[in-house]
């Protein structure tokens, strides 16, 4: 009984770990790219992760074999992966299409990575009630790396510094290359400085506050902006607005992604399994532990070893988060 309860439990696995890569790798978009002058909406919602990365720039590169007249980013996140905001960066800065960064709706917020993927677009707006700052990295895994010696504390500020020093130096490098001003890039990896709207406005990291999309494209409208291939004057007055979503495997995936899903996922999963071979005789509990495991190392293998986070907003660099 044992034996074939083990042998039932390793197929679930087998099967369970099959959907999840089959998942994975699913296409961001699986119909041929529109034509026609649109504006692209994309939107960042929730933690910054590889999976939300991957429809961003399938999106950008979509909007680009299209011929968009505009690409929109609206955004409301607490913050998330370097790793992943770097990789949304370059291919940002390397864009042909504009790019629009709105923090929206009212209430909203980009804060931390948010906030340095918001200044890497070539216009930035921002509703009424919204901010963005905030993008000083924190590491949250106590110790250093998990199974190594516990690091000396003054082996850890000099890591601190360095991992502060790396996302200040990113930042400007990003505000020197859109125009805007690399002292406030600088200050809100270094002192935490986080801003209203109107302040952003006020420091020349926002240029106009639009709080619905119409508002949005008429303040867009005659606009000129720098991409690599040269400068473009935008023509957005009336622009329809095409909203591309994230597919059903993505959000499950993102929403996996979660630091705190996913430690839950594997405290279930354990506590599921001891309770599968205290109580020989049952298998749901069994396979529950299984799926609920796989779930969780699934999402911390995206979220790398350790992460950062500034108050409730998160970011990662090769090792943390901001």
């Amino acid at each position: 009984m044992r034996q074939s309860r083990v042998v039932l439990i390793c197929l679930v696995l087998i099967i369970g770990l099959s959907c999840l890569l089959a998942l994975a790798q699913q296409p961001t978009y699986q119909d041929m790219p529109s034509s026609g002058r649109v504006a692209y909406r994309l939107s960042i919602t929730g933690g910054i992760d590889p999976f939300l990365t991957d429809y961003l720039i399938a999106g950008l590169k979509k909007a680009q074999a299209s011929g968009a007249e505009i690409v929109i980013i609206q955004i409301d996140t607490p913050g998330g992966l370097l790793t992943s905001t770097q990789s949304l960066v370059q291919e940002m800065l390397a864009c042909q299409v504009p790019i629009v960064c709105w923090v929206a709706p009212s209430g909203a917020g980009a804060g931390s990575a948010g906030a340095i993927i918001t200044i890497a677009g070539n216009i930035v707006a921002m509703a009424e009630g919204t901010n963005i700052g905030a993008a000083h990295p924190v590491s949250i895994a106590p110790g250093g790396m998990p199974g190594q010696p516990e690091t000396a504390p003054g082996d850890a500020a000099v890591m601190e510094d360095k991992i502060v020093n790396f996302t200040a130096s990113f930042v400007k490098s990003i505000a020197e290359q859109s125009g805007r001003s690399q002292e406030w890039a600088e200050k809100i990896v270094r002192e935490s400085l986080a801003e209203t709207a109107s302040e952003a406005v006020t420091s020349g990291i926002c240029d106009f506050i639009a709080n619905d999309t119409n508002e949005l494209l008429m303040k867009l409208d005659g606009r000129q902006v720098k991409l690599a291939s040269g400068y473009v004057t935008l023509a957005t007055r009336g622009l329809p607005i095409e909203d591309h979503v994230m597919t059903p495997q993505e959000n499950f995936l993102h929403a996996v992604a979660d630091p705190n899903v996913a430690y839950l996922l594997l405290t279930i999963g354990i506590m599921a399994i001891i309770y599968e071979l205290a109580s020989p005789g049952g298998v749901v509990a069994g396979v529950v532990g299984v799926i609920s495991l796989l779930l969780g190392l699934t999402a911390l293998s995206a979220l790398e070893v350790n992460r950062s986070e500034e108050h409730t907003s998160e970011l990662q660099s090769p090792n943390t988060n901001s």
